[in-house]
């Protein structure tokens, strides 16, 4: 009982595999060679290929007629022109034999020095410069008379003459009235028993009513055939109910209402007493606020009066202060008028040095142009000379370059002779390069191996995870009894697996709300063993399994 367990794959021959692949790509390389082997046709001439056989090919190349033709010409030309240079050279053979010689004006490499009539260096008129002038400092007024003394610093102390407290009369503020600690109902009545009397009379007179209309509905559905306790009854008698209690609810609403008017009522009596003591305590409160007020007033008063007096001798002492730093002021005046008539003299002593110097840088600049002038001089006698000297030298190089002309035109005859008229080669497109990539049949034999190996490997793997589904299977077999689901009609994705009790197939499946399984089908095994079968109330077969060993 159970699945043979799955053969390893055959491992692949290397010398067969490498023999093939050989082969493969000789035939690659031959179909390349063919494939980039492209006759070509052009005006100038034709490129054609020929097989010769054992992979080998010959490419021959065939002029047009008129390149043909040409070519024939351009051989006879050479041949012509070759013996016109070869004549032409042994003409000019001996004087090329002979050196060079420059026979025309020599080139001048030096001009005069004329550094030495240059003026590098001025007269020192450092000395004839005013750096100073009269330290006249001393002149300087620095300070004025001193008068602080004179300053009045203090007025007369009066704040002992202040009033500084009014009459306490605190004492005999009213602090607390008498409010009562409960509510006064006098001449109103209890409101509880207002509210109980009131509920008692409304009840007194509405259930006669309610009594007689529960007793005509009774015979009214008696009437109808609906005997009591079926669900008609029920139905009428719960709606008449509703009613009845919603009426009693009124009853007891309006008797609560009734309740809450007398304590509103008390309430409002005894909060009008309240307000009444609480307005006797204010205005014995402020009496004594408006008896406070004026005590304050005449101490304020008075206060004031004192502090005029103050004021007073301070303004007084701000008046002599104010005249003592007048006579300061006029003092610090007179002293800045002589410090200012000292700094003009200082400012007239600066200002002739300055002109002083003035007139020495004047001199100074006149110097730099004499010499810069004389040097301007010296630098254009330099650049005659220096034109002179390149337009010798310009003659010089214009007769060596005539010389030179002279001794190679010969040469350049012959070398004319040597190149004449050349062919026209026909030119060939570059062909394209094919590429054609041999078949990888070691990689694709090693790559199937190595997939085989993969597939064996999961065949193992699921057969040893089958075999202990299986085995778990059994065991559940052989231990208590239960029922499981295995109709057929709730299985999807099934696989045969292994064989069971009674030679009955084993399955794995998934369930169709996606739950793995392994089991039997219900139809298989009522076949052979109904009794372990059961259908249960949603219509499905169900296995137990216990019942099959």
């Amino acid at each position: 009982m159970g699945k043979s367990s799955p053969s390893p794959p055959p491992a692949p021959d290397p010398v067969a595999t490498a023999t093939a692949q050989g082969v493969i790509n000789a035939d690659t390389a031959r179909l390349q060679g063919r494939m980039n082997r492209l006759d070509q046709v052009t005006p100038y001439g034709n490129l054609t290929y020929e097989d010769l056989g054992n992979d080998r090919s010959r490419a021959t190349t065939t002029l047009s007629d008129a390149q043909t033709r040409l070519l024939d010409l351009s051989n006879r030309a050479q041949e012509t022109y070759g013996t016109a240079a070869l004549n032409q050279l042994q003409s000019v053979q001996g004087q090329l034999s002979t050196p060079f010689r420059y026979s025309g004006p020599s080139m001048q490499s030096e001009i005069a020095d004329r550094s030495l009539g240059v003026q590098s260096g001025l007269p020192n008129r450092s000395l004839e410069i005013v750096r100073d002038v009269q330290d006249r400092t001393g002149e300087l007024q620095r300070g004025v008379l001193d008068r602080t003394g004179e300053l009045q610093r203090e007025v007369l102390d009066r704040t002992g003459e202040l009033q500084r407290g009014v009459l306490d009369r605190t004492g005999e503020l009213q602090r607390g009235v008498d409010l009562g600690n409960r509510a006064d109902f006098s001449g109103i009545g209890d409101p509880n028993q207002s509210r109980n009397a009131v509920e008692s009379a409304l009840m007194a007179r509405m259930n006669p009513s309610l009594t007689s209309n529960r007793n005509a509905l009774e015979a009214r559905l008696i009437n109808q055939g609906i005997t009591p306790g079926s669900q008609a009854w029920e139905t009428g008698m719960r709606d008449y109910n509703m009613q009845e209690n919603d009426a009693r609810y009124g009853a007891i609403l309006n008797a609560g209402q009734e309740q809450s008017r007398l304590f509103g009522l008390g309430f409002g009596q005894t909060d009008l007493r309240n307000r009444a003591a609480l307005d006797s305590g204010n205005f014995a409160n402020a009496a004594l606020g408006q008896a406070g007020g004026m005590d304050m007033a005449r101490g304020q008063f008075a206060n004031a009066a004192t502090g005029q007096v103050i004021a007073d001798a301070i303004a007084r002492g701000q008046f002599a202060n104010a005249a003592t730093g007048q006579a300061m002021a006029d003092a610090i005046a007179r002293g800045q008028f002589a410090n200012s008539a000292t700094g003009q003299a200082n400012q007239m002593d600066l200002a002739r040095g300055q002109f002083r110097n003035e007139a020495t840088d004047q001199l100074n600049q006149g110097d730099l142009q004499r010499f810069g002038f004389q040097n301007q001089a010296q630098q254009q006698l330099y650049g005659m000379d220096m034109g002179r000297a390149q337009f010798q030298n310009a003659a010089a190089q214009q007769s060596l370059q005539q010389q030179l002309a002279l001794r190679g035109q010969p040469i350049n005859e012959a070398s004319a002779l040597l190149s004449g008229q050349q062919i026209q080669a026909p030119q060939f497109a570059n062909v394209p390069q094919t590429g054609v990539q041999a078949a990888d049949y070691q990689g694709a034999v090693a790559q199937n191996y190595a997939a085989a190996n993969a597939q064996y490997n999961a065949q193992l793997q699921r057969g040893g995870a089958d075999t202990a589904a299986i085995a778990g299977l059994l065991g559940r077999g052989l231990g208590a009894a239960g029922f499981y689901f295995s109709d057929r009609r709730l299985k999807r994705n099934v696989e045969r697996i292994s064989t069971g009790f009674h030679g009955l197939p084993i399955y794995r499946y998934d369930y169709l709300w996606g739950e793995p399984a392994i089991g039997y089908m219900a139809d298989e095994v009522a076949a052979v063993a109904p009794h372990a079968v059961m259908v249960g109330p949603d219509g499905f077969a169900q296995v137990n399994y216990g019942a099959l060993k």
